[in-house]
Protein backbone atom coordinates (compact mmCIF):
# COMPACT_ATOMS: atom_id res chain seq x y z
CA UNK A 1 0.00 0.00 0.00
CA UNK A 2 2.61 2.33 0.65
CA UNK A 3 4.37 1.53 -2.32
CA UNK A 4 0.74 2.80 -4.52
CA UNK A 5 0.95 6.44 -2.29
CA UNK A 6 4.93 6.50 -3.13
CA UNK A 7 4.24 6.07 -6.87
CA UNK A 8 1.12 7.77 -6.86
CA UNK A 9 2.54 10.93 -5.53
CA UNK A 10 0.60 11.43 -2.54
CA UNK A 11 3.43 10.95 -0.31
CA UNK A 12 6.83 11.08 -0.86
CA UNK A 13 10.19 9.51 0.60
CA UNK A 14 11.41 11.21 3.69
CA UNK A 15 14.83 13.20 2.32
CA UNK A 16 18.03 11.32 2.99
CA UNK A 17 20.61 12.94 5.86
CA UNK A 18 23.08 15.40 4.62
CA UNK A 19 25.83 13.70 3.73
CA UNK A 20 29.07 15.54 6.11
CA UNK A 21 32.63 15.72 4.77
CA UNK A 22 34.85 15.48 8.31
CA UNK A 23 37.60 14.42 10.42
CA UNK A 24 36.23 14.05 13.65
CA UNK A 25 37.26 17.81 14.55
CA UNK A 26 35.95 19.63 11.75
CA UNK A 27 32.71 19.09 10.14
CA UNK A 28 30.67 20.56 6.75
CA UNK A 29 28.17 19.47 4.84
CA UNK A 30 28.08 18.20 1.48
CA UNK A 31 25.55 19.92 -1.10
CA UNK A 32 23.90 17.32 -3.13
CA UNK A 33 25.93 15.80 -5.83
CA UNK A 34 29.09 16.19 -4.20
CA UNK A 35 32.05 13.86 -3.48
CA UNK A 36 34.61 13.76 -0.92
CA UNK A 37 37.68 12.62 0.75
CA UNK A 38 39.91 12.52 3.44
CA UNK A 39 43.46 12.03 3.73
CA UNK A 40 46.03 11.98 6.52
CA UNK A 41 49.54 13.51 5.90
CA UNK A 42 53.34 14.37 7.72
CA UNK A 43 54.31 17.36 8.41
CA UNK A 44 57.55 17.48 9.53
CA UNK A 45 58.27 16.08 12.98
CA UNK A 46 55.02 16.00 13.83
CA UNK A 47 54.00 12.45 14.74
CA UNK A 48 50.03 12.77 14.37
CA UNK A 49 50.20 14.60 10.61
CA UNK A 50 47.91 17.24 9.06
CA UNK A 51 44.30 16.31 7.64
CA UNK A 52 43.22 17.17 3.90
CA UNK A 53 39.74 17.15 3.83
CA UNK A 54 38.96 17.74 -0.19
CA UNK A 55 35.10 18.63 -1.50
CA UNK A 56 34.14 18.17 -5.17
CA UNK A 57 31.32 18.90 -7.22
CA UNK A 58 32.14 15.82 -9.10
CA UNK A 59 33.01 12.18 -8.60
CA UNK A 60 36.90 12.09 -7.03
CA UNK A 61 38.99 9.43 -7.93
CA UNK A 62 40.46 7.15 -4.95
CA UNK A 63 42.69 9.38 -2.61
CA UNK A 64 42.18 12.31 -5.38
CA UNK A 65 43.87 15.50 -4.41
CA UNK A 66 44.80 13.95 -0.72
CA UNK A 67 48.52 15.14 0.07
CA UNK A 68 49.25 16.36 -3.14
CA UNK A 69 47.49 13.74 -5.54
CA UNK A 70 46.73 15.57 -8.85
CA UNK A 71 42.57 15.91 -10.15
CA UNK A 72 41.51 16.11 -13.22
CA UNK A 73 40.85 18.37 -15.85
CA UNK A 74 38.09 20.94 -14.33
CA UNK A 75 35.17 21.79 -16.61
CA UNK A 76 33.79 24.96 -16.22
CA UNK A 77 31.00 24.04 -14.04
CA UNK A 78 33.29 21.95 -11.50
CA UNK A 79 34.63 23.19 -8.36
CA UNK A 80 37.05 21.52 -5.57
CA UNK A 81 37.36 23.22 -2.20
CA UNK A 82 40.61 21.69 -0.23
CA UNK A 83 41.06 22.11 3.48
CA UNK A 84 44.45 21.49 5.33
CA UNK A 85 43.66 21.20 8.70
CA UNK A 86 46.67 21.55 10.78
CA UNK A 87 44.36 21.38 13.97
CA UNK A 88 45.42 23.08 17.50
CA UNK A 89 48.95 21.32 18.25
CA UNK A 90 51.99 23.08 19.44
CA UNK A 91 53.92 22.34 15.87
CA UNK A 92 50.28 24.17 13.85
CA UNK A 93 50.87 27.73 12.02
CA UNK A 94 49.34 30.48 13.98
CA UNK A 95 46.76 32.20 11.21
CA UNK A 96 44.41 35.31 11.87
CA UNK A 97 41.39 34.39 13.56
CA UNK A 98 38.24 33.98 11.21
CA UNK A 99 34.74 33.72 12.54
CA UNK A 100 33.58 31.81 9.35
CA UNK A 101 35.32 29.64 7.16
CA UNK A 102 36.59 31.25 3.84
CA UNK A 103 39.69 30.94 1.54
CA UNK A 104 42.96 31.64 2.81
CA UNK A 105 45.15 31.01 5.92
CA UNK A 106 42.89 31.09 8.97
CA UNK A 107 42.32 29.96 12.49
CA UNK A 108 38.97 28.74 12.73
CA UNK A 109 37.42 27.40 16.41
CA UNK A 110 41.40 27.08 17.49
CA UNK A 111 42.38 25.33 14.61
CA UNK A 112 45.14 26.39 12.04
CA UNK A 113 43.57 25.68 8.47
CA UNK A 114 44.14 26.62 4.80
CA UNK A 115 41.61 26.76 2.51
CA UNK A 116 41.70 26.57 -0.85
CA UNK A 117 38.86 26.98 -3.84
CA UNK A 118 39.52 25.90 -7.26
CA UNK A 119 37.16 26.26 -10.27
CA UNK A 120 37.11 24.96 -13.58
CA UNK A 121 37.37 27.98 -15.22
CA UNK A 122 37.09 32.12 -14.69
CA UNK A 123 33.46 32.43 -15.73
CA UNK A 124 31.82 30.42 -12.84
CA UNK A 125 28.43 29.81 -13.02
CA UNK A 126 26.50 30.99 -9.94
CA UNK A 127 24.94 27.86 -8.43
CA UNK A 128 28.68 26.52 -8.18
CA UNK A 129 29.41 29.76 -6.50
CA UNK A 130 26.46 29.43 -4.10
CA UNK A 131 27.06 25.98 -3.17
CA UNK A 132 30.73 26.24 -2.19
CA UNK A 133 30.02 29.55 -0.43
CA UNK A 134 27.35 27.01 2.13
CA UNK A 135 29.63 24.09 1.95
CA UNK A 136 32.25 26.58 3.68
CA UNK A 137 29.12 28.18 5.82
CA UNK A 138 28.36 24.76 6.85
CA UNK A 139 31.34 24.33 8.54
CA UNK A 140 31.41 23.30 12.53
CA UNK A 141 34.51 22.28 14.92
CA UNK A 142 34.57 20.15 17.70
CA UNK A 143 35.77 22.32 20.58
CA UNK A 144 36.18 19.36 22.88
Amino acid sequence: MLAAFLAAGVISAPPSPPRILGDGALELRLPRGWDSSVAHGGLSGDPVGITVLTAASFRLREAAEGCGQPLPQLRRSDAVVSIYDYGDGALAPRFGRATTVRPGRIRYAGRSLSVFVTYGGRRRPAAVVRAVRRLLASATADRA
